[in-house]
């Protein structure tokens, strides 16, 4: 259970070392939308887009 919660924790603190940049709450990064969390400039998560292309659109971003 130990190994389980270090592996997690890992993972959760990569994703938040990431930086975000401008004001956009989700850019496309690569096939995948990163949604960014502004008041701590960094990345809280991301989403693959699959088959989909990731597209940036006014307000954010989606897979199309």
């Amino acid at each position: 259970m130990k190994f389980i919660t270090a592996i997690s924790f890992f993972f959760a603190a990569v994703a938040s070392a990431q930086s975000c940049v401008g004001t956009e709450l989700q850019v496309c990064d690569g096939n995948r939308i990163k949604f960014c969390n502004l008041a701590r400039n960094n990345v809280f998560d991301y989403m693959d887009c699959g088959s989909q292309k990731c597209h940036n659109v006014v307000g954010g971003a989606n897979c199309q």
